[in-house]
């Protein structure tokens, strides 16, 4: 891997990184019915008096981070497999 596509991918991570935390805010507000449905099922403390709990928030975050991860992975494979 040259110089430049270090620096691309370098760059492309952080950029998914930065756009991934405010899309997991309003994926996780949106999806409360689902944080006061575990919390009823599972008896976890998931929402609280100001929305779901931080902890709900982290774990959107995550799963937006791996599948942007493996998308990055499956596009950069197919481009090396195509040259």
């Amino acid at each position: 891997m040259k110089f430049n596509e270090r620096i691309k991918l370098v760059v492309i991570t952080l950029a998914l990184i930065i756009i991934c935390l405010p899309l997991a805010f309003i994926i996780t507000v949106f999806t409360n019915p689902f944080w006061l449905w575990i919390e009823k099922t599972f008896s976890v403390e998931s929402v609280g008096h100001s929305g779901p709990a931080e902890w709900c928030y982290i774990t959107v975050y995550l799963l937006l981070i791996s599948a942007s991860g493996l998308i990055l992975l499956k596009f950069r494979n197919q481009k090396t497999i195509k040259k």
